[in-house]
């Protein structure tokens, strides 16, 4: 064998092992399991609220046909940690969305009852989660392992620091957890330096399973960067207990 073929013999056998090993791998990547790439919380997160929406994300696009609410009980295991217990609200609806490209799913209006410190602890079950190619998430994998939070506020208007004209205005601060409505009080802190509010005796609502409060149509006796400070005292429908929170804090312009 003379060397010119000898050369264009060892091109063709190279660019062929090329092709295979390219080919493996492109088999390989369509065909492996997926995994759990992200998701929040994270791993060991601590303090989290009740409600917050939570969300996992995979390697590859999943199949989502016929997923639905209903049918995350049978895809998830609890492990003997998880200390908290779902629950569900009326007029609230747990949500269960996936990405466009079908890679991320997000869980939403999904709460807990628990105290301070309980774990959230979600695994796979077998055969739980598949990709579009029919390969499924290992079993057991951890899907989310987070403990949480107590009573807090989650939302508010205004936010802190933030100045709004002194006109009659409705204030607004939602919770992370359902509130013990009778047991809510507000007042004014030490660093409150605007005057009364007026009226008096303002209107307070509550909504959204108690979980927010409005307080309507209130102004200050108060001068330019006057600041109202409000704090709270309230305990939540879990026994979490709030003796000297903050509501607002917000300034006060003409």
């Amino acid at each position: 064998m003379n060397k010119n073929i000898f050369l264009f013999l060892t091109l063709v056998l190279l660019a062929l092992s090329f092709t295979v090993i390219s080919g493996c791998g492109k088999y390989m990547a369509q065909y492996s399991a997926p995994v759990i790439i992200e998701r929040y919380p994270a791993l060991g997160a601590g303090g989290v609220g009740s409600g917050e929406a939570l969300w996992v994300k995979f390697s590859k696009s999943m199949d989502t046909s016929g997923f639905s609410i209903s049918e995350i009980g049978s895809k998830i295991k609890f492990p003997i940690d998880m200390t908290a217990t779902a629950t569900f609200y009326p007029g609230i609806t747990p949500e269960m969305t996936w990405s466009d490209d079908d890679t991320k799913l997000t869980m939403t209006n999904f709460f807990f009852i628990a105290n301070p410190g309980n774990k959230v602890h979600f695994q796979t079950s077998k055969e739980a989660f598949q990709d579009i190619n029919g390969q499924f998430v290992t079993e057991n994998a951890d899907l989310l392992n987070y403990t949480l939070a107590g009573l807090f506020v989650a939302e508010r208007y205004p936010t802190i620091e933030e100045t709004i004209t002194n006109i009659p205005t409705t204030i607004v601060a939602t919770f992370d957890n359902p509130v013990s409505t009778g047991t809510f009080l507000a007042g004014t802190s030490e660093s409150h330096t605007a005057g009364m509010w007026i009226p008096a005796s303002p209107s307070i609502t509550w909504s959204n399973s108690d979980r927010t409060v409005s307080i309507e149509n209130i102004s200050w006796e108060a001068s330019p960067g006057n600041v109202v400070e409000i704090t709270y005292e309230a305990m939540d429908i879990y026994g979490n207990i709030v003796t000297s929170g903050q509501l607002f804090k917000y300034n006060v312009s003409p």
